[in-house]
């Protein structure tokens, strides 16, 4: 698409033609878009569906698919909480304050991101909003460092 400088009168490519790369819908894409993903979308509803399974932008060998263990039930999820205070270890927001914004009860977090892992160095309390943000694949060792430090300091080894 095409539009015309009202000064100097040239005109000026503002974006160019795609296809949605889930429907194949022919679309226009601002230029300064283009080079930001290498895939592009008619709309949400299509980028969701593109980023279903292998696709999807935390998706390790499909163990989000399997049942978590027995082992792994609301005991131990209470006994997690409760060594971590029960509020998150990132930003501190106990399991009230939780309660009222998100309408939602804490979450406890495997540190390896393995679900079968269900031993208690291995676990640790976060709100919901940080758990999404640990689970974003490029940053998981990143995470994983940091949460076996603020294990290690609750059981006041020192590295």
């Amino acid at each position: 698409m095409k539009i015309r400088n009202i000064k100097t009168g040239r005109f000026i490519k503002t974006s160019s033609k795609y296809h949605c790369d889930t429907c194949h819908k022919e679309i226009f894409i601002p230029e300064w878009r283009i080079n930001r993903s290498k895939n592009h979308f008619c709309s949400q509803s299509c980028n969701n569906k593109f980023r279903v399974g292998e696709k999807g932008r935390n998706y390790i060998n499909g163990s989000s698919f399997k049942n978590y263990p027995t082992e792994f039930n609301d005991t131990l999820k209470n006994k997690i909480m409760l060594r971590d205070e029960n509020e998150c270890v990132l930003c501190h927001l106990n399991k009230e304050q939780h309660k009222s914004k998100y309408h939602k009860n804490l979450t406890v977090h495997h540190i390896d991101y393995n679900k079968f892992n269900c031993f208690e160095n291995n676990l640790i309390t976060l709100c919901l909003r940080h758990n999404s943000a640990v689970n974003k694949k490029e940053a998981r060792n990143r995470w994983i460092k940091c949460f076996k430090t603020i294990i290690n300091l609750q059981k006041g080894i020192l590295d």
